[in-house]
């Protein structure tokens, strides 16, 4: 999990504001009235302000955005009153205008809210404003402590998006050195902003009916920082090798992880080792992986639609939920991966090892299966409508039913004896 990032302010008798970011945070507590002569309540709304702030660096710029995150809230000295789930409803119905969608998690002491954008959204822009949260009841015990809200809000490694840099290279930059200078952009902050410490806010009450002491924390990109990034740029625009790793190293970035939802896209990335990279939820459209080593590697929600893994060693790869649509995987090895939910369709898969693969629920449409190998596969719930499956070769596979077999056989599927 990586540290929060964001602007918290609370207006109660005032406002206290920390940094500009791409988030800002308002908490507001509205007391109730007493129920009896000791038991005080509190309604506790929140406004949320996502922005694509432009960061500064040297003579250019650039813009980046939230793609999801969970703001969590530990209360002291009060108890939250049942029902804050339900108000879930009414948060929605406010933040489709983001658009946004929410869902909650946590417990009934550490309550959590989690943010994602709409389908067709990349970032979350726009604003969410003064919805209730929850309402809270103090404790006997606050009479004599204070009572404590702390708001914090995480993100993911895959939450923080690069959206637009202007006068940091050139325009016709080719694709390896800009996939590599964008998400060093992406580690920078990370590790600048959002790592130093967890930016949080926190309201303390001595009393629900008096105003609170407002704390906020944020991190500041100091001048040396910048500085080491303005360097590290310069270092691969100088760079006269194009290799991928090569560049990656030149930028400090760490192959095994700090590619996570990286945009990748029409890179060159052809037979290179890359086992055991964590590309989850990268961008890969038309990127070239020609006998690419991607064994053991994490591709799960991966785009590689129209990508070229010809002949790529995929043995026990994750490619759950991936997008593999008209890619082609012609003499690729994919034996044991996971392919639960991928889309497939159109795929070039010919003469394809999928052997003891998992195609649970995949999408098949239209694929071109001649001559591959699907022994011991799983195929429950598998989509193979007008799939090409011309000697390709099964055995002991799950999830066939022999309506299904009948059916590949005269589409010229060998079903090799048990």
């Amino acid at each position: 999990m990586m540290p929060p990032m964001q602007e918290l302010r609370s207006q109660m008798s005032g406002s206290k504001t920390v940094g500009a970011n791409c988030l800002a945070i308002e908490l507001t507590g509205k007391s109730q009235p007493e129920k009896s002569d000791s038991t005080q309540f509190l309604d506790l709304y929140l406004t949320l302000d996502f922005r694509e702030p432009w960061q500064k660096l040297g003579d250019g710029r650039f813009k980046f955005g939230l793609a999801g995150g969970k703001l969590k809230l530990k209360i002291d000295g009060a108890t939250i009153i049942p029902g804050w789930r339900s108000l879930l409803t009414t948060i929605n119905s406010t933040a489709a205008a983001l658009p946004c969608q929410v869902q909650t998690a946590g417990t009934e002491a550490e309550p959590t809210w989690i943010f994602a954008p709409q389908s067709g959204s990349s970032v979350l822009n726009g604003s969410l404003e003064s919805v209730k949260l929850l309402a809270l009841q103090a404790k006997e015990s606050s009479q004599t402590r204070p009572i404590s809200i702390e708001a914090i809000f995480e993100i993911e490694k895959t939450d923080l998006r690069s959206i637009e840099a202007e006068g940091l290279w050139p325009h016709d930059i080719n694709p390896n050195k800009h996939a590599i200078l964008e998400q060093k952009l992406i580690q920078f902050l990370l590790q600048k902003k959002f790592q130093a410490y967890a930016s949080r806010l926190e309201l303390q009450y001595s009393s629900f009916s008096e105003p609170p002491k407002v704390s906020a924390d944020a991190v500041e990109i100091s001048d040396a920082d910048l500085s080491e990034l303005e360097a590290a740029i310069a270092r691969v625009l100088k760079a006269g090798d194009r290799d991928f790793l090569a560049l990656a190293n030149l930028a400090e970035l760490n192959p095994e992880r700090d590619f996570v939802a990286a945009k990748l896209v029409a890179t060159d990335l052809r037979d290179i080792d890359l086992s055991g990279i964590n590309l989850t939820r990268a961008n890969l459209r038309g990127s070239d992986l020609t006998d690419t080593n991607l064994n053991n590697a994490d591709l799960s929600g991966a785009s590689l639609a129209g990508a070229d893994l010809s002949g790529a060693m995929l043995g026990d790869a994750n490619l759950k939920s991936a997008n593999l649509q008209r890619c082609s995987l012609a003499l690729a090895n994919l034996g044991g991966a996971n392919l639960a939910g991928a889309n497939l369709q159109e795929a070039n898969l010919s003469n394809a090892n999928l052997s003891d693969a998992d195609l649970t629920d995949a999408n098949l449409t239209n694929a071109d299966l001649h001559q591959a190998g699907l022994v011991l596969t799983t195929l429950t719930g598998a989509n193979l409508a007008g799939a090409n499956v011309t000697a390709a070769r099964f055995k002991k596979d799950r999830g066939i039913s022999e309506e299904l077999e009948r059916d590949l056989k005269q589409r010229g599927a060998i079903f090799e004896d048990e």
